[in-house]
């Protein structure tokens, strides 16, 4: 999959060989993250392991987050090069909201943020779409958990595999939603 950051870098993300690629538009490709071994360590971005890493989202400051699909938790790559757990428990399928050291993922795919430094994941199997705020809140804003499909407030809104996001571009904060189950893409307005 390849993802577009700033700066007109493109960002390749090679979930079989567990690393994340750049390349810039003179054509320079480097190696971002990972080393081709599947598990789970922070640390420096070339001696990390990622399981499975599916999407990714790049700040205005050059960080990296991602989903780290098989390790179910969120990853972010500072721009410095050091790989952290964002939120979520490593290996550990958890539908709980709360702070970042407690709240966790249920299979996250799709991930994008906002200007505000906002983090927004899907949830494959916990059909939810989630917040990670800046000061450390993991929180549901949209879906119950259920699969179905149903439009409305967040709390009551369903969806059926949610799996790749968007942020709008165009100053709102609309996030569009690849839905895999009711093959669909869907719009989720929050404020």
């Amino acid at each position: 999959m390849y993802f577009f950051g700033p700066n007109h870098t493109i960002y390749s993300l090679d979930n079989y060989s567990n690393r994340i690629f750049s390349c810039t538009l003179t054509g320079e490709i480097e190696l971002i993250a990972g080393n081709s071994e599947a598990g789970y360590k922070n640390g420096d971005a070339l001696s990390a392991l990622f399981n499975d890493p599916r999407n990714l989202t790049v700040d205005n400051m050059g960080n990296i987050f991602l989903t780290d699909f098989k390790n179910i938790c969120i990853r972010k790559i500072s721009s410095n090069g050091i790989v952290s757990t964002l939120a979520g428990l490593p290996g550990i399928c958890s539908r709980e909201d709360g702070n970042l050291e407690e709240a966790g993922f249920c299979v996250p795919l799709g991930i994008c943020h906002d200007n505000q430094g906002n983090i927004y994941v899907s949830e494959t199997l916990n059909p939810k779409i989630r917040i990670i705020t800046p000061d450390g809140i993991v929180k549901t804003i949209a879906g119950t958990g259920v699969n179905g499909f149903l439009d409305g407030s967040g709390e009551n809104a369903m969806f059926y595999t949610p799996s790749a996001l968007c942020m709008a571009k165009d100053g709102t904060n609309n996030i569009y939603i690849s839905e895999f189950g009711n093959n669909r893409i869907r719009k989720l307005s929050y404020e």
